[in-house]
């Protein structure tokens, strides 16, 4: 097996890789934003800032409210 051995630029090797991955799918849906967003906040440092906390004390309220109205 012969192997070519021509020098590649860095950016040419990023225009293949490019290439060669596929295209990104169509937009995450609501509930897999949802389910991203729910794993990153448990991850997050944000539990640990008081203004965040009230923050999303907030959001999560407004959520609840939503599911509530069904």
């Amino acid at each position: 097996m012969l192997i070519n051995r021509k020098s590649v630029s860095l950016a040419q090797i990023r225009e293949r890789i490019k290439a060669a991955l596929p295209l990104k799918e169509e937009p995450q849906s609501l509930k897999q934003k949802m389910q991203e967003i729910t794993h990153r906040f448990q991850k997050a440092k944000a539990w640990n800032d008081p203004k965040k906390q009230k923050r999303l004390e907030k959001l999560l309220m407004q959520m609840e409210a939503i599911l509530a109205e069904d």
